[in-house]
């Protein structure tokens, strides 16, 4: 470089230094000299040389020539020698560039190699992130946070357009943090190990740590729902192992009640049938229920929140709504407690015994009044929950051990059914109950089903908790040579072997006899023939009803027309009305869970299997669910919660008012009882507090009767009241449900039979018990001495 250039470079670089000659003399300011430097002597420096350049060495010339004497540099460019173009005198097999590395030195010498500043060539910097590679700007791709995205170098660790790589966009809300976009909210939450920050983790409205290995709602990563039905385990979305809960597009759903996937995934309930309702789209209507603007449907009858009408909450001291009326607890046996409802102390945990005692731990289970541990009751402790682990599909043997889908739990097991039928906390088989169709059974108590599909007891034995059982009534039921068996038939009646023959063929009541000793007739059959309604043998043996009247009706050959019954070709007349099967027209069957009301099919409220009836919360106006028949239940009738008023009947689903002159009436134009505490001897005449039940249409109190009040509906004798037996509130518990004297006692004490229910029963007469306990007649048969006959 010639001293000109570099002259000229130091001139860029001072500016405001003006410079008057190069290679002479150079005038500074400030100078007490002649010659324009600091010091006095003549040559301009304080040396006793004789230059006069502008330099501080001993000789005339403005080079970088070795000098002798120790003064500092004066030149500007910031080296110890004398030149004005910085070091790059000493560049020699490198380059010289104005400013190296960007530091604001002036010239100096380089590596075009490595320079960023001078990459390649002077003056051709590189972009920031880029470094200076063998002369080329390059992204350092192996740095942590760089990459290369569309041939420019980015910070992905905090670039929200490239969060982590190249396109990855941080969505509306979010920032991009240590390289992941993460909300907005979370940017100074600190987490610990194995935790992360979402925007509202647990539904408080703020932001907060959780583990997206466990957290259902942050399944994996924040804002990453497993779905109502769902759970997560190991940052993997899971669906419950619950009936009706399937996948659909990643989110588990309850297809049972979710109106978006209503019975399957991708079924979307339209604007006429919004609700989901048992996996079938609805209306609250057709349930017999009211909507109400909210998400679900209600029963105005026993809804506090809208009782009677949508909006009408029950409160103060009438908390309980009992028949869309607002009523006090204690008309209902149940207790206030100051909480603004109802609580029952004989099994509220919360509430046991009394107001303010509360079930703990070691003793979790309210039994009639008293806090138990749940092994006393036969119950499995599961973290402070009672859980009975032979039929519970959530705890099946032991805490938290569910069983899948088509599972039921059978004597602590999880089984699984043989057809694919969603049957709520049952299984499906081929014979439910002995029939002939598929269907919906409980495995634990069906004795054609016990345990397994297919697994029958015999027509003498019952299925308890998934095993067959021989429960043995000395001469109705025992067990001869090894095999359950039922004393009321032919070949063993009354006693093991004793086979009826000749005169007495047949086994009625236990004991051998014939067809006409009991009302039938014999006409060589093996069973005996009522000439009443049989079509081959109507009014007599062998008279079969000709094909213009082909149907038997009280002995005498008719049409169904006749008797306004439907004929649907098998030889039987159909009740339209009430045949489920032939629901208002031939061949027209109503679904599971169903029954035929009125000619039309129709659904209970609650998910218990009914065979042919259906589920309510208060069948015949109890307090408990259960099943009923909506043909004649007048609590229930056409719908659940369809109530007849309590004078009012319930005839084929239709409520009617039969009059009685005296005790039946109309008042304002309802039918009504005199004998109830709100029409009381007259329309109108309501009983008081002091006298509150009407009896032989008189106001007056259960005590004035010789009975007891127990806080129910009814007076009731504790002498003989086996839910009040010997006091209010004592139930008579299975195996003793017989009330006598105030004492429970065995129902076989009193001649009676105690089938597992909650009742003594007479296998004699009853239809679901006849002959035998759990052996049921068919449709169109009545139980007569304890035999099924055909009506």
């Amino acid at each position: 470089m010639t001293r000109m250039a570099s002259c000229a470079r130091l001139a860029l670089a001072l500016l405001v230094v003006p410079i008057s000659s190069c290679g002479g003399v150079t005038a500074r300011s400030g100078d007490a000299g002649a010659d324009g430097d600091a010091d006095a002597d003549a040559d301009a420096d304080s040396d006793t040389d004789s230059d006069t350049d502008s330099d501080s060495d001993t000789d005339s010339d403005s080079d970088s020539d070795s000098d002798s004497d120790a003064d500092g540099d004066v030149d500007g460019d910031g080296d110890a020698d004398g030149d004005a173009d910085g070091d790059c005198a000493d560049c020699e097999e490198i380059e010289c560039c104005d400013d190296p590395y960007g530091r604001g030195r002036g010239p100096g010498c380089t590596s075009l190699a490595t320079d960023e500043f001078n990459c390649g060539a002077c003056g051709e910097p590189c972009d920031e992130l880029e470094t200076c590679t063998d002369g080329e700007c390059a992204c350092p791709v192996e740095a942590a946070g760089i990459a290369e995205c569309g041939g420019v170098c980015m910070d992905v660790s905090e670039d929200p357009a490239n969060c982590g790589d190249c396109e990855v966009v941080c969505e509306e809300g979010t920032e991009c943090a240590g390289g992941e976009c993460i909300p907005e909210e979370c940017v100074d939450v600190n987490c610990g190990e194995g935790s992360t920050c979402c925007r509202d983790p647990w539904g408080q409205g703020q932001a907060g740590c959780t583990s997206l290995l466990q957290d259902p709602e942050n399944c994996g990563e924040c804002d990453t729902s497993c779905g109502p039905a769902g759970m997560c385990e190991n940052g993997e979305c899971l669906c419950y192992q619950d009936p009706g809960a399937l996948e659909c597009d990643g989110r588990c759903v309850y297809s049972l009640t979710d109106p978006d996937d209503c019975g399957e995934c991708g079924v979307e309930c339209p604007d006429e049938a919004p609700r989901c309702i048992n996996g079938d789209c609805t209306t609250c209507d057709e349930q017999g229920l009211d909507d109400c603007d909210l998400p679900y449907c209600v029963n105005l009858d026993w809804d506090a929140q809208n009782c009677g009408t949508c909006d009408n909450v029950c409160g103060g001291q009438t908390p309980y709504c009992a028949l869309g009326d607002c009523v006090s607890c204690e008309s209902q046996g149940l207790d206030d407690c100051d909480l603004g409802y109802c609580v029952n102390l004989d099994g509220d945990q919360g509430h046991c015994g009394d107001c303010d005692v509360a079930c703990g731990e070691g003793t979790p289970m309210c039994s009639q009044g008293d806090c138990v541990s749940c092994g006393s009751l036969g119950y499995l402790d599961c973290g402070g929950y009672c859980v009975y682990f032979r039929i519970d599909p959530n705890n099946c043997g032991g805490c938290n051990i569910r069983c899948a889908l088509g599972e039921q739990c059978v004597d602590g097991e999880c089984e699984a059914g043989e057809c694919d039928e969603v049957c709520q906390w049952q299984v499906c088989c081929e014979s439910p109950w002995g029939g002939d169709e598929p269907g919906c059974t409980d495995m634990n108590s069906d004795p054609s089903n016990c345990g397994e599909c297919g697994n029958d007891c015999g027509g003498a034995g019952s299925c308890s908790y998934g095993e067959c059982d021989c429960n043995v009534q000395p001469g109705v039921v025992e067990t001869c040579e090894g095999e359950c068996t039922y004393l009321g038939g032919d070949e063993n009646c009354g006693d093991c072997g004793n086979a009826c023959q000749g005169e007495t063929p047949r086994c009625f009541n236990y004991e051998c006899s014939s067809c006409e000793a009991v009302g039938l007739n014999e006409c060589g059959y093996e069973n005996c023939v009522n000439f009443y309604w049989d079509n081959q043998n109507c009014g007599g043996c062998a008279n079969g009803c000709p094909a213009e009247r082909p149907h038997c009706w009280q002995g005498e050959c008719t049409t169904c027309a006749a008797q306004e019954r439907l004929d649907c070709g098998d030889g039987y007349c159909v009740e339209q009305r009430t045949d489920r099967n032939n629901c208002g027209g031939c061949d027209v069957e109503c679904p599971d869970g169903e029954q035929c009301v009125g000619g039309q099919c129709g659904e209970g409220e609650c998910a218990e299997a009914c065979g042919g009836g259906v589920c309510c919360n208060a069948p015949w106006g109890g307090e408990e669910r259960g099943c009923t028949d909506m043909n004649w239940d007048p609590w229930n009738c056409g719908d659940c919660g369809n109530t007849c008023g309590d004078a009012g009947g319930c005839n084929y689903g239709e409520c009617t008012c039969n009059l009685v002159d005296g005790e039946i009436v109309m008042c304002n134009g309802l039918c009504v009882s005199l004998s109830s505490p709100q029409n009381c001897g007259s329309c109108g005449n309501v009983c008081g507090a002091g006298t509150p039940r009407c009896i032989n249409h008189t106001c007056t109190t259960c005590q004035a009767q010789g009975m007891d009040d127990c806080g129910g509906a009814y007076c009731t004798y504790v002498l003989g009241d086996n839910q009040n037996c010997g006091q209010c509130g004592r139930v008579c518990p299975a195996g003793s449900l017989y009330c006598n004297q105030g004492s429970c006692v065995p129902c076989a004490d009193v001649g009676f039979d105690d089938c597992g229910g909650t009742y003594c029963t007479s296998t004699q007469s009853d239809y679901w018990n006849c002959g035998a306990c759990g052996q049921s007649c068919s449709l169109n048969q009545s139980c007569v001495a304890g035999q099924c006959v055909s009506n």
